[in-house]
């Protein structure tokens, strides 16, 4: 049973002609499967690892100690975007002779910045992703540390101007 020129075609003709044809279906679907391989084999592989940080609360001095505030959303997206900013790159390029790519996501809504680097060796992406998490730390470490001196600094000097009205 064919169907005629210009009638509409039904499952049955497509069968019918899959049937007719099936050498040349078989043909172009193992074609197909090894081209797929051979791609899949001349590929290097891919490795990738992750390197996770904890984003801590900052401790603000109020006037009995220290109060520890929550992080909020806003500043775990700011780390995120430090992760990857050109001191942290510079640092990573001094240390490893460049600096490759790396991609930097909170961790399921947490205080938890993963960055994840890919290579074609596992060692080196876990040194990649190592060595930006390491020169984040060391960044936000020398700039908190920066901040608590110019505040210390701050501190001393109005000691001094109330210690000079007080006399």
């Amino acid at each position: 049973m064919t169907s005629e020129f210009g009638s509409d075609p039904t499952l049955r003709s497509y069968a019918h002609l899959v049937r007719k044809r099936k050498w040349w279906v078989i043909a172009f679907a193992l074609l197909g499967l090894a081209v797929s391989l051979a791609i899949s084999f001349l590929e290097p592989k891919q490795y990738s690892a992750t390197a996770q940080v904890l984003v801590q609360p900052s401790s603000q001095t109020g006037a009995l100690g220290t109060t520890q505030q929550p992080v909020t959303p806003t500043q775990v997206q700011t780390m995120l975007q430090l992760v990857t900013s050109a001191p942290v790159t510079n640092a990573v390029r001094r240390k490893l002779g460049s600096a490759p790519a790396v991609t930097a996501a909170e961790v399921a809504q947490t205080n938890v910045i993963g960055i994840t680097a890919v290579s074609t060796s596992p060692a080196r992406s876990a040194l990649i992703a190592n060595a930006y998490a390491q020169a984040f730390i060391k960044t936000q470490r020398t700039t908190a540390l920066s901040n608590l001196t110019s505040a210390e600094s701050q501190i001393r000097s109005q000691i001094r101007s109330v210690g000079k009205q007080i006399k």
